[in-house]
């Protein structure tokens, strides 16, 4: 009876360990080679409508920066230069892919 119990207990554990590692998604925002960028980072629903913001700042030129998230989608505007009014609105899955801008 122990045993079965301490198996339970084990598969219940490692189900719940594998979900909470199925809910952090990464992207890799990489800017390109001869600008920096500015970029805010929002978290997105399955429809993809934007929430809270996740990340927002500066990525020097020819950087990656990583950014987690836990619904595996997001929403992006960036701006090309420092001051100007943010474009885009961009829908992504985060799958640990690069995303370019």
């Amino acid at each position: 009876m122990k045993n079965l119990i301490f198996t339970i207990v084990v598969v219940f554990f490692l189900t719940l360990s594998s979900q909470v590692t199925a809910e952090d998604s990464t992207c890799w925002f990489k800017a390109p080679a001869q600008n920096d960028i500015w970029v805010i980072v929002y978290e997105a629903n399955r429809d993809g409508d934007r929430g809270k913001i996740i990340w927002e700042g500066k990525i020097a030129a020819g950087e990656k920066k990583q950014i987690k998230c836990t619904s595996g989608q997001i929403r992006y505007n960036y701006a090309r230069e420092e001051g100007q009014p943010y474009e885009g609105d961009l829908w992504r899955s985060c799958d640990d892919e690069d995303v370019q801008m």
